[in-house]
């Protein structure tokens, strides 16, 4: 994957504790990721997959209770 090209994305500053730092760090090393904005990035795009999952189950979940029903 690797950085993206400087000046193509707008640049997003956040605080995080040391801790978490440190857990993104550990993420990053569990996962031969260099960098902990690249690390920090693969999480958050895995914590959005997950986000779009669980909407995507509310939307359905309704359906399979009606046929259930019937």
């Amino acid at each position: 994957m690797g950085r993206p090209a400087t000046g193509h994305d707008p640049i997003f500053n956040m605080r995080l504790s040391e801790s978490k730092q440190e857990e993104i760090r550990q993420f990053a090393e569990a996962n031969g990721i260099r960098g902990l904005s690249e690390a920090a990035r693969q999480l958050i795009d895995i914590g959005l997959q997950i986000a779009k999952r669980r909407e995507r189950r509310k939307t359905l979940k309704p359906r399979k209770q009606r046929r259930a029903a019937h």
